[in-house]
């Protein structure tokens, strides 16, 4: 052992190992994901959901090219550290790994998305910190560093329940499809599922996190596991498969493939308990890891994608039929618009997320103005990344735009005419969009340097205070998105929904 007193661990050294894997991990796709991806594309049969697919594949291989984040929501700071009971070090662990999150998103340009209180002061802290920690005690000498910058469009559709034993596998199977028809397109499909089976409420929840870090295996070697004599693949495969038959498809849009795949651990439990839990990733499942010895020699783990990474592109093109836009846009143009349409947008748009929402509505009913003409108008959903200093704007894929469902009847009312996110929308938002002939379209979840390619130029109108959430002029030139919701009130999200709906379900259980 080296002695403490001339430890080369130092808390210098830990905060920027720290700092490189969320660097690492926001733009460099894990390679067995990449791969997942690259079967998905192949397998996939629905246009849409085929061409969201090859947005994302080409997104990671952008992100890794320019170094910079694949999804615009770089994410709660989440760390697992395995502490050898013989290290040497002693010092500062959870100061030195703040203080490693705030470098790596300050010198990096990450966007910092951690408020202060989560009721009281939902103020920005500024540099993403405090981190998400969750130490164990291992043996050996060294420590070990496992981050993960997740999503909130994914963890917020996590779920956790206490099955009684008796309902068993079936019940745990209920739970995880009922969780997934609720999250539905939120959470970026195809998604990578993390579940904890067993230990207690908490354990449970813990063991589907760390889930997500473990190698993601195909079907062939989920079988191959499973043919061995483990029930626990064999369970895997059979998610993967209740999974992708939903309907809901990538990014929610049908299709036969929605699941990159299913991780599982497990702990002891009570007697009279099942703890189950699921932690949902989506599509971009980032996260990097690292060993530090006791001499200090620090060694990256896993395999990412380098800067020549290729998919495969499919032997049938994509199905080509692109609608072009050019703002202003017409409401005549607005109503020819059809659930399923491709478009290419070209013109002035504008960006607004829910504080900037709320902001606008109430200045409108103060003064009798909107910071920006709404009649005609398209609304982007996006928090971007802060701009480096050679971009126009920093990666900038959609927001789940149910946070906006609240105001978007009162925009709607007062004129705007489409709207651009992802995920599902209210009842009341598609009555409103059916009585004022709006559209809702949806941009590819986490296809953030894809999208940001087509944003040509960039300017604040409004609450620059609010920073990623400010309201932003846009000049796009071909911005892809994809018909969700049309004038009509056609809905290319019922598909899996409708097949919910029709299942057989205990009444409490169908909603």
């Amino acid at each position: 052992m080296v002695p403490s007193a001339v430890c080369p661990i130092t808390d210098t050294l830990i905060t920027d190992v720290v700092a490189d894997l969320f660097y690492t991990a926001t733009h460099q796709l894990p390679q067995d994901i990449f791969e997942r991806l690259n079967s998905i594309y192949q397998l996939e049969v629905g246009e849409n959901a085929r061409e969201a697919t090859r947005q994302i594949l080409e997104n990671a291989v952008k992100a890794r090219q320019k170094q910079r984040p694949m999804c615009q929501d770089t994410g709660f700071p989440v760390v697992f550290v395995e502490l050898g009971r013989q290290c040497p070090y002693q010092g500062d662990l959870a100061q030195a790994i703040n203080q490693g999150v705030a470098k790596g998103y300050t010198e990096h340009y990450l966007r910092k998305s951690m408020v202060k209180d989560p009721v009281f002061d939902r103020t920005n802290t500024g540099d993403n910190t405090p981190a998400i920690i969750h130490t164990e005690l291992v043996d050996g000498d060294h420590l070990k560093i496992m981050v993960e910058p997740k999503g909130t469009g994914s963890e917020s559709m996590s779920a956790l329940t206490m099955l009684k034993p008796s309902q068993g596998v079936d019940g745990i199977k209920q739970f995880i499809l009922d969780a997934i028809f609720r999250a539905g397109a939120n959470p970026c499909p195809p998604l990578l599922l993390g579940i904890g089976i067993g230990g207690t409420f908490e354990k449970a929840a813990l063991m589907a996190k760390r889930a997500l870090f473990d190698p993601v295996l195909d079907a062939d070697a989920l079988r191959q596991k499973a043919d061995g004599g483990d029930p626990y693949a064999g369970l895997a495969l059979e998610l993967i498969q209740m999974v992708n038959e939903t309907g809901i498809g990538t990014q929610g849009l049908g299709g036969v493939q929605m699941c990159i795949g299913v991780n599982i651990r497990t702990f002891a439990t009570h007697i009279g308990a099942l703890p189950v839990a699921l932690n949902v990733q989506c599509h971009a499942a980032r996260h990097a890891e690292a060993v530090i010895e006791a001499d200090g020699t620090v060694t990256h783990l896993g395999q990412h994608i380098g800067t020549e990474a290729r998919f495969d592109e499919a032997s049938e093109a994509v199905n080509a039929h692109v609608v072009k836009l050019q703002t202003p846009v017409s409401a005549e143009q607005f109503a020819q618009l059809r659930a399923g349409d491709r478009v290419h947008i070209s013109g002035t748009i504008y960006t607004a997320r829910d504080a900037a929402h709320k902001r606008m509505m109430e200045a409108y009913e103060a003064t009798g103005a909107f910071p920006f003409p709404m009649d005609n108008q398209i609304i982007y959903y996006v928090g971007p990344v802060p701009a480096m200093a050679d971009e126009v704007i920093g990666p900038a894929g959609p927001t789940t735009a149910a946070r906006m469902d609240k105001y978007a009847p009162f925009f709607l009312n007062h004129g705007l005419k489409a709207m651009i996110g992802k995920g599902y929308r209210s009842a009341e938002v598609i009555d409103a969009m059916k009585a004022n002939g709006a559209v809702y379209m949806v941009g590819i979840g986490g296809a953030a340097v894809v999208i940001a390619d087509s944003i040509k130029q960039c300017d604040v109108v409004a609450y620059p205070e609010l920073g990623p959430e400010a309201v932003y002029r846009l000049q796009v030139e071909n911005f892809p998105a994809i018909v969700a919701i049309d004038s009509q009130g056609n809905n290319i999200h019922e598909q899996g929904r409708e097949a919910y709906r029709k299942r057989d379900l205990p009444a409490d259980m169908a909603g």
